[in-house]
């Protein structure tokens, strides 16, 4: 066995060696970890005094720690990431004649018979637009290093049984999710119309007074970002875009998939990305068209009703707000990342940057939250809750008007 100090000054080494390639990444060597009974190949991309963190060919993330390594090798001196055609090829090894397999764009779909080549193509335009709607706004997009991959399941128990290996509970009314360990999204289909799926929204808001009719709660859980939606057509639809969202963003640089992510923004910029006019963005340019609509309704009732005085503060400082009220907690993301966006553009991206480029590794604790935060958008957070809330209450009156 391998001493774990000679293991961790090999990793640090392989980390801070790298040589930059076409494009200017850098590349990393392949290598081989076993772990007990396990062995797992990858590219070291972190690591502390405990673990390191060693990503596949197919862009799977595994934590390992460096005293339960029992053998390490370097196997070759360049990783490269899996094709479309690999990733594809080893889908139709894994799932077999029950389903079909199909890839189109940056996307390689498992999903049954029949079906699996239009969930493809939904996925993959949901991906172009999400990449232009935010390259338009100075968000630093980048191409992603791994084919996405989307799992679609003929039932719920199907979908169940994976769920449970990724570690999750497939609670009712949960129809998918979207890991950032596997990097995967996994959903199960109803049985609908997929060409229904991504048919257009009512723009009519009803009045934003009072709770609007919600499908289901939200239901998060360690390791994954989910929202849990109903089982109609608008629910996969809508479970769709917002877990394509998250796998996205993940991907193209707008997150990291490893340590602490603030919730606020992860599940804000998937719920701004839900609103249909954010996705046509062609043919809805007016800023009342580009909300979306179940989100701003919950907030206007939470910011007249029992939104407390400095909650702009707890807010960015922590996830607290997703304990105590999953709907506020989710509804509040959505105006702050809609807000930011729609007035602070530039600050926002340089923001996202920040968060998304610091250690990893490092604990992501309330001081340091506030001080990225400020240091983005300025350090009176009371004046800019203010104009926060003016800016909202002045787009409630003008859906009041249309």
């Amino acid at each position: 066995m391998h001493h774990p100090l000679w293991i961790m000054s090999l990793v640090f080494a392989l980390l801070t060696t790298a040589v930059p390639a076409q494009g200017g990444q850098k590349t990393q060597s392949l290598l081989r970890v076993k772990v007990g009974k396990n062995t797992y190949e990858g590219k070291a991309v972190a690591s502390d005094k405990r673990q390191f963190w060693l990503m596949s060919t197919d862009g799977e993330l595994n934590a390992l720690s460096f005293g339960e390594v029992g053998s390490f090798k370097k196997i070759s001196p360049r990783f490269k990431s899996d094709s479309l055609v690999q990733v594809r090829d080893d889908l139709k090894r894994r799932y077999g004649r029950k389903y079909e397999v199909a890839a189109n764009g940056h996307y390689v779909v498992c999903g049954p018979r029949g079906r699996a080549r239009e969930y493809a193509k939904l996925f993959e335009g949901i991906y172009n637009r999400f990449y232009s709607y935010f390259r338009v706004r100075r968000l630093k997009v980048t191409q992603p290093e791994f084919p996405l991959v989307a799992l679609v399941f003929p039932d719920h128990a199907s979908f169940a049984r994976y769920a449970a290996g990724d570690g999750v509970r497939a609670v009712r009314g949960l129809m998918g999710y979207y890991h950032h360990h596997t990097n995967r999204v996994a959903l199960f289909d109803p049985g609908d119309s997929v060409a229904a799926i991504d048919a257009g929204y009512d723009y009519q808001l009803p009045a934003w007074t009072g709770f609007p009719r919600e499908q289901q709660s939200f239901s998060g859980f360690t390791g994954a970002i989910a929202a849990s939606t109903g089982s109609s057509e608008s629910g996969l639809r809508d479970t769709m875009i917002h877990e394509a969202t998250h796998q996205i963003a993940f991907n193209t640089g707008l997150h990291s998939r490893i340590g602490e992510n603030p919730k606020w923004i992860v599940e804000g910029l998937a719920t701004v990305y839900e609103a249909p006019g954010i996705r046509d963005g062609g043919s809805h340019t007016k800023t009342a068209d580009q909300i979306n609509r179940d989100r701003f309704v919950w907030f206007m009732n939470y910011a007249q009703t029992r939104r407390p005085k400095g909650a702009l503060r707890n807010f960015v400082a922590g996830d607290n707000a997703f304990n105590a009220s999953l709907l506020d907690g989710y509804s509040h993301a959505w105006a702050l990342s809609f807000y930011l966006i729609q007035t602070r553009s530039s600050a926002y991206a340089r923001f996202l940057n920040a968060v998304a480029h610091r250690d990893p590794l490092k604990p992501y604790g309330a001081a340091e939250r506030l001080k990225d935060f400020e240091g983005a958008f300025g350090k009176n957070l009371a004046v800019l809750d203010a104009q926060f809330l003016r800016y909202m209450k002045k787009l409630a009156a003008s859906m009041e008007q249309r």
